[in-house]
Formats: C-alpha cells, sequence, structure tokens
C-alpha cells in the first residue's frame, strides 16, 4: 500500500498526513526517497469532519518539496520506536515546544511554551482562560497516544453540552483545538480566549482572506 502527500506551498513543508486504514496491523511507513521510517500511529478519529470512528494511520512526512510531493509505503510489522515524540499524563500534554494544562470542561488553563525560557501564555480574564465557554463540570482523559500526536478529550454538559479535543503534535507549532457543541441552547453563549498579551495583534482565516481584527481606522480591515 503506497500514499502520496503534496505540497501545495512554496516552500518545504514538515506536517501530518491522516490516511484511512482498516487493514492488519501491527504496521509501519517508509519514506520511499529517502528510505527512511516515517513516524507513524494508529487514531480513531470522532470528530465531526472524519468518519466518526474510523481507524487512520497518522503519520508525520517531511520535508515535502514545494508544490511537489512525496510516496510513502505502508509496510507490515511494527517499525522501530520513535523517541522524542509528545506526552500525555492526566489533563497535561507536552512536546518539545509546549506544555499545556487543559481542565475537564475543555479550557487552557496553561500553556507554557518551552523554547520562550518557559513564558505561560495562559491568562484568566473575567474569569475565564483559552478556549472557555464557561464554567462547568466534565471529564478529561487521553484519546490517541503516540509518536506522531496526543490528544486529550474533555466531554462537559455545562453550560451547554460540548465536547473539546486538544492536540500536539511531533515537532510542530501547532495546537490543534477542535469543540463541538453536541447539544441545543436558546440563551446567548460565547467562547472565551484570553492570553496574558499586553499589546495582542489578532488575525483570523476567513475564505480568501486573512483579517486583521481591528476597524480600518486603526490599520485593521473592518468597518
Amino acid at each position: 500500500l503506497r500514499f502520496y502527500a503534496f505540497n501545495p506551498l512554496s516552500w518545504p513543508r514538515t506536517d501530518i498526513a491522516e490516511l484511512p486504514y482498516e487493514g492488519p496491523l501491527p504496521v509501519h511507513v517508509v519514506d520511499l526517497e529517502t528510505g527512511t521510517e516515517a513516524p507513524s500511529q494508529i487514531v480513531r478519529l470522532n470528530e465531526a469532519v472524519y468518519v466518526k470512528g474510523r481507524q487512520y494511520l497518522r503519520v508525520q512526512v517531511s520535508q515535502v518539496p514545494p508544490v511537489g510531493y512525496k510516496v510513502f509505503e505502508v509496510r507490515p510489522g511494527a517499525g522501530a520506536v520513535a523517541a522524542g515524540g509528545p506526552q500525555a499524563a492526566g489533563n497535561v500534554i507536552e512536546n518539545d515546544r509546549y506544555h499545556i494544562e487543559v481542565s475537564e470542561h475543555g479550557s487552557i488553563t496553561s500553556l507554557i511554551e518551552k523554547t520562550s525560557t518557559n513564558r505561560e501564555f495562559a491568562s484568566t480574564i473575567d474569569g475565564r482562560a483559552i478556549n472557555d465557554l464557561g464554567a462547568g463540570t466534565g471529564t478529561v482523559k487521553v484519546e490517541n497516544a503516540g509518536p506522531v500526536s496526543v490528544t486529550l478529550k474533555a466531554v462537559s454538559a455545562t453550560p451547554v453540552p460540548h465536547v473539546t479535543r486538544v492536540t500536539l503534535f511531533r515537532g510542530s507549532r501547532r495546537i490543534d483545538v477542535r469543540n463541538e457543541i453536541t447539544g441545543n441552547f436558546t440563551d446567548l453563549q460565547s467562547w472565551a480566549f484570553s492570553f496574558a498579551l499586553s499589546s495582542p495583534d489578532v488575525w483570523h482565516e476567513e475564505v480568501g482572506a486573512v483579517i486583521r481584527a481591528k476597524l480600518v481606522a486603526n490599520g485593521g480591515h473592518y468597518w
């Protein structure tokens, strides 16, 4: 079984590829250009953007050339143990860049960047932390863990039923946060993102544009 990872960008890219896989286990993945093993793990992904409960092979694909591709082969048998992957313990996940603590209702109460002299980027403003829907109870547990990524899943019924997943990846600056509202509600709800930044400059992505969250009069893109 072979697959290719395509990079549409104009610079070399190292990222994660996910291949639907229901074949025999264990397996490992080889980069056919270099002949080296690519770190991989089996995950079952239940987010709405996936086929729920389906098994995927998650692979770290390295140095895919600009506007180009690499071919990988899935081979039978266990591969080498890839050291240096992300770790999880209780409500804490970390990799070589971040140390993150997730509350039982899915908010990020601590976000320490290890490469910036262990700077704490999480704050509490008006009683809310990062990715905070509001006070509530729930449960948090490790959903997927391996040499490529680790995910904490928080399930809470308050203030509205919701599921939050926070994922860290091997050798990556990305912090993947996925929220799903799983029940109806009638009152106004909001998520808060409280960062320990004195003068933040916020940009967000829309279809076909990256927008600065300020009025035009202040150098932004909103009228």
